[in-house]
């Protein structure tokens, strides 16, 4: 019963982290102008969360990365996942 539960809610929390991620993206594009270096940013932000979510986007992405990798290439470094390592030392 549970794992219905959660099979019914993963795409609703999808679909609501897609809309939290653009709405963040917008946002963002309007704060670029503003004195206040927030913009940018916010802009990351909405995009790692688009990105988490949608294949879509997640593909569209890695084709500008590879055909613009100077532009892509600091932006996909933020965006990896850091592998923990067991031992503790970094």
């Amino acid at each position: 019963m549970i794992d219905t539960a959660v099979a019914t809610l993963k795409p609703i929390w999808r679909w609501l982290m897609l809309g939290l991620g653009s709405t963040i993206i917008v946002v963002g594009l309007f704060m670029i102008p503003l004195p206040y270096p927030l913009g940018l940013p916010m802009i990351l932000i909405g995009s790692i969360l688009v990105l988490g979510n949608s294949r879509w986007a997640r593909r569209r992405f890695i084709k500008l990365q590879r055909r613009y990798p100077r532009l892509f290439g600091p932006l996909s470094r933020l965006l990896r996942r850091r592998r923990r390592q067991a031992s503790g030392h970094r």
